[in-house]
């Protein structure tokens, strides 16, 4: 999901001057202790170069991992870009995820 923290997470599609999104997933599975990390990256295609890399923040959360990362848009030109988030445990295939993030005038 993306979105914005505004005193919790407040899920968001389309955005305007903000100067930074907030992508946030949950995973699910895995063993206990295994190593697992996620990057985010904002690129213009599905399968472009990145304009911007970040990595996630994991939390766990019970039986699962929250992940957040800040993701900067406020230089970004009006216009869809496509976040991904590749999601990797040790010994283990990647997944990645994608959604689309619209920045427009305001």
């Amino acid at each position: 999901m993306l979105g914005l923290s505004r005193g919790g997470f407040v899920a968001r599609l389309q955005f305007g001057k903000e100067p930074v999104a907030i992508a946030y997933l949950e995973i699910y599975g895995g063993k206990p202790g295994q190593p697992v990390s996620a990057v985010f990256e904002v690129a213009r295609t599905l399968n472009g170069p990145p304009i911007v890399t970040m990595p996630g923040t994991m939390a766990a959360a019970g039986d699962h991992y929250s992940v957040t990362a800040p993701i900067p848009i406020g230089n970004l030109s009006p216009g869809d870009y496509i976040v991904r988030a590749t999601v990797g445990a040790v010994g283990e295939p990647a997944t990645r995820v994608e959604r689309t993030l619209r920045k427009v005038v305001e």
